[in-house]
């Protein structure tokens, strides 16, 4: 099974590049599933960090020495204006409630699945929480949320479950007795 998923990976990657994204994740998805709640840890605290601003504040680090020779190939990825980036980075209020919601949202409504839903869901949390790891941790490079928009195709797969789970729970409860 990994060989066809690698073999799919790379032939993805000859159509885009940032297919690269996803051969890290399948090396490292079998320790993911045995370790969850490290990985959700790692998760959460990531998201603090980047909430905080703590993780864009060590962006100027690396970028400046490292790409100022090469200003004119990477210019995308610089991080001031001066070097011609005048993409606002850095965390924003509307891209963290975007990464937390559908985690928090599946969380809330997580007692109320079966085995068989929650083992088709998890490959899908798994995935979207690895990009927006990788999206936090560039979040002080310009064209980050290009990263992040690879998890929101998910969004609406992985939602699905819980609103389901809502409607038929909270909204439908009721048992109507029809009359013949």
């Amino acid at each position: 099974k990994f060989c066809i998923e690698f073999f799919i990976t790379i032939f993805a990657t000859l159509l885009h590049l940032s297919s690269v994204l996803l051969i890290p994740f399948l090396f490292l998805k079998k320790i993911f599933k045995r370790y969850i709640k490290l990985y959700n840890l790692l998760f959460f605290s990531i998201f603090i960090f980047y909430i905080s601003g703590f993780i864009s504040k060590f962006a100027y680090l690396f970028s400046n020495p490292l790409l100022s020779d090469f200003g004119f190939i990477f210019r995308a990825l610089s991080v001031t204006e001066a070097d011609g980036n005048y993409y606002v980075v850095g965390p924003t209020f509307l891209k963290a409630l975007s990464i937390i919601s559908p985690i928090l949202i599946i969380e809330i409504t997580k007692k109320y699945y079966t085995n068989y839903q929650k083992i088709n869901l998890e490959p899908l949390t798994l995935f979207y929480k690895y990009i927006s790891i990788i999206t936090m941790l560039l979040s002080n490079l310009p064209y980050n949320d290009r990263i992040l928009m690879i998890g929101w195709l998910f969004i609406p797969v992985m939602l699905s479950l819980p609103f389901y789970v809502i409607i038929k729970y909270m909204f439908l409860p009721l048992k109507l007795k029809v009359k013949n």
